[in-house]
């Protein structure tokens, strides 16, 4: 029998910009807020006896922060490019227009039907952020010591993320639903790659208990149009 090999997958806490409902891409660097820095503390005091072998990062500080408990404890850390947010370009870090609204809900749509290669004014497109995600999840997959490891990254280039380590078409981005330190959990058997958990947000229960305002366990609507109507789900 293959020895398996567990990722836990994690998207970022929440930011000023993710309460405000702004799209959050690669080129805009929030630290978390005070709520999301108490999401990273529940996060870590539910998983806290999880031996991870590693923790690995993307360069900016919100997916940093939201493990910096972990590494802390002395668990060794790997800061990697690839799980950068996708770019939003023009876009990126501000308040959007009704007009920028409906593009980028058009834009969402074109994914969805298929149409990966668009993308807004000066960003990146699905395909470009699967390209610089496969070599990584290459690393791990082929990494045997490293058989329990934690990630976190950030909501669009998680979808991504899911839809290639478990070899779906890229239009399936929609099915993983995700809001701020929803947790994913993969295991790898040697040969394929199945969820075993998905978009799990009970470690934050410890939120609800002292906050009657608490609303991370919603989940993302598949067109992500918290953009307008959600605050506490945008992306980024």
């Amino acid at each position: 029998m293959n020895h398996i090999k567990k990722i836990y997958l994690v998207r970022h806490g929440e930011t000023e910009l993710n309460k405000k409902g702004v799209l959050q891409g690669g080129d805009v660097n929030y630290s978390l807020n005070k709520k999301g820095e108490r999401q990273a503390e529940c996060f870590f005091n539910k998983l806290a006896e999880v031996p991870f072998k590693k923790v690995y990062t993307s360069t900016l500080k919100r997916s940093i922060e939201s493990v910096r408990l972990f590494v802390e404890k002395g668990i060794p850390q790997e800061i990697e490019p690839g799980l950068n947010e996708i770019g939003f370009g023009e876009m990126d870090g501000i308040a959007p227009s009704r007009g920028q609204n409906t593009m980028y809900d058009q834009l969402v749509t074109r994914w969805n039907l298929g149409e990966t290669n668009t993308r807004l004014p000066g960003g990146e497109t699905p395909e470009e952020v699967r390209a610089r995600l496969i070599p990584f999840i290459n690393k791990i997959l082929k990494t045997p010591e490293d058989d329990l490891i934690l990630i976190s990254m950030h909501g669009r280039a998680l979808r991504i993320f899911l839809t290639t380590i478990l070899g779906l078409p890229l239009t399936e981005m929609k099915n993983f639903p995700h809001s701020n330190f929803c947790l994913y959990v993969l295991e790898y058997d040697g040969e394929k790659v199945i969820p075993i958990v998905e978009n799990d947000s009970t470690h934050l229960d410890c939120l609800v208990e002292n906050d009657s305002t608490h609303l991370d366990c919603l989940v993302e609507k598949s067109g992500e149009e918290e953009i307008r109507n959600n605050a506490q789900t945008s992306i980024g």
